[in-house]
């Protein structure tokens, strides 16, 4: 799917986990690329994210799939994870 840059910046941000606000998740922009950050166990991670359609994302190598909320205005406001780790943007 083609994003025009309105579009891939409703998705940027910083996205706090719903069970524990001490755990976050960032979207970030690299060129036309989203790209989903973590820690885990301590290390830096960074995935590239294909952008499906307006509500979903996945990263072709893992197969991890992202799935996007939004309130009526359209605005991102949260995330949901490998459908199961609920996110919500700060």
């Amino acid at each position: 799917m083609q994003m025009n840059a309105s579009m891939a910046n409703n998705y940027l941000g910083i996205y706090e986990w719903v069970d524990s606000n001490s755990y976050s998740i960032t979207i970030t922009k690299k060129g036309d690329t989203l790209f989903l950050e973590y820690a885990d166990d301590g290390q830096s991670n960074s995935l590239a994210l294909e952008v499906m359609d307006a509500e979903n994302a996945i990263n072709i190598e893992t197969g991890q799939r992202l799935k996007f909320k939004r309130n009526k205005a359209g605005k991102v406001t949260g995330v949901l994870w490998r459908n199961r780790f609920e996110f919500r943007k700060r």
